[in-house]
């Protein structure tokens, strides 16, 4: 929390420790692009210091994070299309040639789109994984 101000400070490893009002346009512009010929998924709009997702419907969510934007369209996705596979195409056809802000923002959307991402993601699945599984030096591979 901000001493100065009091709002929430949260941390962004896609945006870096500067969080300007011109990176989260981008940010939206980029999600916008990617998702613009997917029907059913939400749209992305700067509110302040996060975003805020618009569905067709009129239902909104705030996302603080990169991370959470991609994950709600994630789960759009996979709502409006079963899986999650028309998503990751849009983002892999607009990686060739993307500057490095826009880069970062398609690759941490491919890291959340890609098979398996989720349980990966998601902290509380990952602590559950750890806990279930045995701690066992990795085998060396012989060639």
């Amino acid at each position: 929390m901000c001493g100065a101000c009091g709002r929430l400070v949260v941390a962004d490893p896609t945006l870096g420790p500067r969080r300007t009002v011109r990176n989260l346009l981008v940010v939206a512009q980029v999600v916008n692009s990617v998702t613009s010929g997917l029907a059913g998924l939400p749209v992305a709009r700067v509110s302040g210091d996060a975003w805020v997702l618009v569905g067709r419907t009129g239902t909104s969510r705030s996302c603080d994070t990169v991370g959470q934007l991609w994950e709600v369209l994630t789960d759009g996705a996979i709502r409006a299309y079963g899986e999650a596979g028309p998503l990751t195409q849009n983002l892999e056809a607009a990686l060739p040639g993307a500057a490095d802000l826009v880069e970062r923002i398609l690759l941490a959307g491919l890291a959340w789109t890609a098979p398996g991402a989720r349980a990966a993601q998601s902290p509380r699945l990952r602590s559950v994984k750890t806990a279930l599984t045995p701690q066992s030096p990795i085998p060396s591979v012989k060639p």
